[in-house]
């Protein structure tokens, strides 16, 4: 687990480099803040016993995600390469890796071009703007989640996301065990058709892997149920809610920006191989 200074060192590292090159980071702060004492995914360059550059892995069964960032005085001398060399034998337990930056992010797309990193897609980060919303089907509803409920959960994001059903299974039975996050199950007419994940990470609260059963898309059982959820959240925190998507999944984008939501940056993603 990460200590309450390297947590401090690693924001402020974050602010610095985002105020540089006006960019947003991914840095997953839900993960980084319940790291697993076991198995070391993060790493540190300092330089006087400042943190000068950062790489974290974040892993989703036999897939993982890699974000990292150097200090605007420190670029350019192989700070990144080197962390990721010292990654190495993390990264070789994982079947799939993807690299992780702003697309907006000038050093960053130096970084990746000068090692020829194949790019892969991108997602668009988009944050609610308050709006008055309908629920529209009254036969939608949101229940919370159990661990009975894995398989079905699963099941839908190996559909609607394209990944293995094995990492699906690893992914939500974590999820359903953290206690930082509420998990959801969409039900229509009593089916289960549906599946959200709502977490607050400290910079706002997020909507993770929301997903109909493509059965049951285009009924407008999504709007219903995002309606629905959008509702309560504000009524119990008040704050900022934010999601990502698949910049090139239009269905999607066209169903978050009817709700309210509105782009403020994007992320690209490129393959990594060692």
């Amino acid at each position: 687990m990460l200590t309450s200074k390297e947590l401090e060192q690693i924001q402020l590292l974050q602010i610095i480099c985002e105020n540089h090159d006006n960019i947003n980071l991914k840095l997953n702060w839900d993960m980084l803040k319940n790291r697993n004492d076991e198995l070391k995914t993060d790493f540190f360059y300092y330089h006087n016993q400042m943190l000068a550059g950062f790489a974290a892995i974040y892993g989703f069964g036999s897939e993982a995600e890699i974000c990292g960032m150097v200090h605007p005085d420190y670029r350019r001398r192989g700070i990144f390469s080197a962390l990721l060399a010292e990654a190495k034998p993390i990264l070789k337990t994982y079947q799939s890796i993807l690299i992780n930056a702003p697309s907006n992010s000038a050093a960053a797309k130096s970084f990746l071009s000068a090692n020829e990193y194949k790019y892969s897609f991108s997602e668009h980060q988009m944050k609610w703007i308050p709006k008055d919303l309908v629920v529209e089907n009254d036969h939608v509803n949101l229940r919370h989640a159990n661990q009975s409920d894995l398989e079905r959960m699963s099941l839908i994001d190996h559909l609607c996301f394209g990944i293995s059903l094995e990492n699906a299974i690893v992914t939500n039975r974590k999820a359903l065990s953290d206690d930082n996050q509420t998990n959801y199950v969409i039900t229509f007419e009593q089916e289960d058709v549906g599946k959200m994940r709502i977490q607050n990470d400290g910079t706002g609260i997020w909507i993770y892997a929301f997903a109909i059963h493509p059965s049951y898309q285009g009924k407008g059982i999504g709007r219903a149920a995002l309606a629905s959820c959008l509702k309560s959240l504000t009524k119990k925190d008040g704050e900022s809610i934010h999601l990502d998507v698949v910049a090139t999944n239009y269905n999607a984008l066209k169903l978050y920006h009817s709700c309210g939501f509105k782009e403020y940056g994007s992320q690209d993603y490129y393959s990594y191989s060692i």
